[in-house]
């Protein structure tokens, strides 16, 4: 493992790390989270992991990656078949990089665990991954909080858990879903035999929504959080 948190590498420094990762079949985690490295760094990062075969762990969070950024490593996650964990979270891909990421799910089956908190991706986003989730089936954990998700991306998600038969843990976490809206997902979760753990703290819901909840719990094991 090599944690580098906050070190301020710049794109730079990425570039000297994509480099050994070339050479480099021992390291099976990497933490680059704060280090200001853009979306030039996670395209240097995403060429080299082309070529690795060890890393299973990755931690871009906070790095001001946009949406190139975004594309690179949907790119690598198409060939790539050993990174398990992606932590994306507070960077700015938008909709547009989860359009990338949703559709390297589509064809990638190793990566298993996948934090987008805070991208602005919206419900244009929720939209992507909401097709995506329908056909992959390696994925266990997802975080789309604090995505400014509202009641139409509430209907995409819930539409995906419907179908979806992998995802244990979804992490809803300060969006815009209302109790009118969030019931599409409490009713999802009727149907839905595998999803664990769902994270709804911070959004405008209240007793209405719980209430269609506890009529999954009926069914399911199910922890929810509001």
């Amino acid at each position: 493992t090599l944690n580098l948190y906050n070190d301020n590498i710049g794109s730079l420094g990425a570039q000297y790390l994509a480099d050994s990762l070339l050479r480099n079949n021992t390291l099976t985690a990497l933490f680059l989270n704060s280090n200001n490295i853009g979306s030039t760094g996670a395209i240097y990062l995403s060429g080299a992991l082309l070529i690795n075969k060890t890393l299973a762990t990755l931690n871009l969070g906070a790095n001001s990656i946009d949406s190139a950024g975004a594309k690179s490593i949907a790119d690598m996650l198409l060939i790539n078949d050993k990174l398990t964990q992606i932590d994306l979270r507070r960077n700015n891909i938008e909709s547009e990089g989860a359009k990338h990421l949703s559709y390297a799910l589509l064809i990638n089956k190793t990566l298993t665990v996948l934090d987008l908190e805070s991208n602005k991706i919206g419900s244009s986003g929720a939209r992507y991954f909401s097709e995506a989730l329908q056909t992959n089936e390696t994925l266990t954990g997802l975080s789309l909080a604090r995505n400014s998700i509202d009641s139409q991306g509430a209907k995409y998600i819930a539409d995906a858990l419907v179908i979806n038969k992998a995802l244990t843990v979804l992490d809803l976490w300060r969006n815009d879903i209302d109790s009118i809206s969030g019931k599409y997902i409490a009713d999802s979760l009727l149907i839905n035999r595998t999803l664990t753990t769902l994270h709804l703290h911070g959004n405008n819901i209240n007793d209405f929504l719980l209430k269609f909840c506890k009529q999954a719990l009926q069914y399911v094991s199910l922890i929810i959080t509001t």
